[in-house]
């Protein structure tokens, strides 16, 4: 039987394995885009929470900051 979402993974949709595969994403995405900055720069790994009704979700994010003043210069 051919999937009824073509396009989707339902592996990746699943939440126990999503959080892995986007931890393991975010972190090879800040390590490939280190090398490629100025060194008035960094990659920080950043994670917020929210609650959504009953659940509460942490999200990773990647922010990019100028190394003398820790401003954030950008968000991924």
């Amino acid at each position: 039987m051919p999937s009824p979402f073509p396009g989707m993974d339902p592996y990746l949709e699943q939440p126990t394995f999503w959080s892995s595969f986007h931890s393991r994403l975010i972190v090879a995405i800040a390590d490939a885009i280190e090398p490629q900055l100025s060194s008035e720069y960094y990659v920080e790994v950043e994670t917020r929470t929210y609650q959504t009704m009953s659940v509460s979700v942490n999200e990773r994010y990647l922010e990019v900051r100028e190394m003398v003043t820790d401003e954030v210069i950008t968000v991924i």
